[in-house]
């Protein structure tokens, strides 16, 4: 998250999901282009192992003071 707010200036769950390597680039493209229905079913690693990532970004956000903000994903077509 810190090297993606470094180079972007913002940083995404889903990126920083692709960096630690819990989804895959393709994973995710089939994702946006409808091939999968929910990111979930994909995920290398259960629930479990996605929350734990997930709060971690939250508390790492909390912790360094930085602004978190809505994010929406459209399916591309």
């Amino acid at each position: 998250m810190y090297q993606q707010r470094n180079r972007r200036g913002y940083a995404t769950p889903v990126d920083t999901l692709m960096d630690c390597g819990i989804i895959s680039r393709k994973v995710y493209d089939d994702w946006r282009f409808g091939k999968i229905p929910y990111l979930e079913k994909r995920c290398n690693g259960n629930l479990k192992t996605l929350s734990f990532a997930l709060y971690e970004m939250r508390t790492y956000v909390a912790g360094n003071g930085w602004k978190s903000s809505f994010c929406f994903y459209k399916q591309w077509v």
